[in-house]
């Protein structure tokens, strides 16, 4: 049961941050990668009941497990398929990872640096955006967080190793297989030595952790391999001992600087001082940046915001470093917290100011894609586009989408059959298309959607 206090300062949480994840959250249009792709198959949930065959376009989905996919379907379920309703489980993720934030740094350390964590995390500019967008990294991070600060409890109480296992083993659910073995050595290191368990409780802990997982592979490996296998490949990204390990390290740097922002040098002063410092705690969130990063350095398939989970745990280790150091020299402890609060609240506001305007108190913008596609659900026929936004056109149609490139646009003006088509107007042009051969349905911006009924 969740206490009264912890309720309020959920409620707290909720009140002081709302309009960084919430505010405007569902005036903007989906985009195609990867907001409508993974809207559109969580829609498709509802549409045929259907909770472990995941489908997109017509065909299997096999890119994520179907976790992140549940929690957005549930939420179109209650509120009704839109934008806002696409982003809620990202958004309601990043405020929950803020408490969970907390919650850890006041139960390693002590309440400033939960406090602390809070503001800097917040801070961090592809954590806040990527809250408030209909992918999986916020729903990631919020579960690292989770099964971290549940294996801390259970260490201490066997009453929460149920709860921990339930949150370990949604792992997976959220991007496979992969991302679970990050956290497994700092898992290692929280049971080490612990003495209120025996054999049998761990063996129920592996059985609830990875069975729930293991079956949906088996079902799925039973229904089709091939997908099965192009899940894992696609999970590992192409890791390799043969990679180019130094330009995949200055990718990771970049990445991870711009990612989290002026953040970027306290975290790793904190990681390198888990290492070196003589606190298990420290060093246990440091294992985990460690392990989380080895992958990204075997793999030249990384992308900025596969770094988001790493933000946490930099934090904390930043913080729970100088809570550490400022314990060693008592006399000074009230001038380095002061400094250090001093610090955290300029870096945080200034970036927090610049956020704002970057990605949470902007203009409305509905996209073309959207609008002609709504206007493509109108008509029964088969629908095409010219340019790479199946998932937008699949989304805001409700009809399944081809791609057609640019070097067989001529061969399907060629057909008999009529259709609609997003297409850019120059391309008409270019394609010495009949105008008797089509009319224009719709305009927007610079694309045209078209009903071509061939005479």
């Amino acid at each position: 049961m969740i206490s009264k206090e912890n309720i309020i300062k959920i409620l707290v949480l909720l009140l002081l941050f709302a309009p960084l994840f919430f505010y405007k959250l569902g005036q903007t249009s989906l985009i195609s990668w990867d907001e409508a792709w993974y809207a559109d198959v969580s829609r498709n949930i509802i549409n045929t009941g259907d909770l472990f065959n995941l489908s997109w376009n017509g065909m299997p989905f096999s890119d994520k497990p179907p976790g992140g996919f549940w929690l957005e379907a549930i939420s179109f379920k209650i509120l009704g398929v839109s934008e806002f309703s696409a982003r809620l489980p990202s958004a309601v993720a990043g405020v929950l990872s803020l408490y969970l934030i907390y919650l850890l740094g006041n139960k390693l350390f002590n309440k400033l640096t939960g406090i602390l964590s809070i503001s800097a995390l917040v801070s961090s500019p592809w954590f806040l955006y990527r809250s408030r967008v209909g992918d999986l990294d916020s729903l990631l991070t919020f579960f690292y967080l989770l099964t971290l600060y549940l294996a801390y409890l259970a260490r201490e109480n066997k009453k929460f190793l149920i709860p921990f296992c339930l949150s370990l083993a949604y792992l997976p659910m959220i991007k496979g297989v992969v991302f679970v073995g990050a956290v497994i050595p700092s898992l290692l290191i929280i049971f080490w030595g612990n003495k209120i368990y025996k054999v049998k409780d761990y063996l129920l802990a592996l059985f609830l952790s990875f069975g729930f997982f293991g079956t949906w592979i088996l079902v799925q490996y039973l229904n089709s391999p091939d997908l099965v296998r192009y899940h894992f490949s696609h999970s590992l990204r192409e890791s390799s001992f043969e990679s180019n390990i130094l330009s995949n390290f200055q990718v990771l740097k970049e990445y991870l600087h711009s990612g989290i922002g002026r953040w970027f040098w306290p975290g790793i002063l904190g990681v390198i001082a888990g290492m070196l410092l003589k606190n298990k705690r420290i060093f246990t969130l440091s294992i985990f940046f460690f392990f989380y990063s080895l992958q990204f350095l075997l793999s030249p398939k990384i992308e900025i915001w596969h770094l988001i989970p790493l933000y946490p745990f930099m934090i904390l280790c930043f913080f729970g470093s100088v809570f550490v150091f400022s314990k060693k020299f008592p006399r000074y402890q009230l001038s380095i917290n002061t400094t250090v609060v001093i610090f955290t609240l300029y870096v945080s506001l200034t970036q927090l100011r610049q956020m704002w305007y970057q990605f949470v108190d902007i203009p409305a913008f509905i996209s073309d894609e959207a609008i002609l596609s709504r206007e493509a659900s109108k008509y029964s026929y088969p629908f095409y586009i010219d340019s790479s936004f199946e998932p937008a056109a699949v989304f805001y149609s409700g009809k399944e989408a081809k791609w057609v490139n640019e070097y067989y646009l001529a061969d399907l003006f060629k057909k008999s059959e009529p259709f609609v088509m997003i297409i850019k107007e120059p391309m008409l042009d270019k394609l010495k298309v009949d105008p008797k051969n089509y009319r224009i349905l719709k305009m927007d911006r610079d694309k045209s959607l078209i009903l071509y009924q061939p005479r």
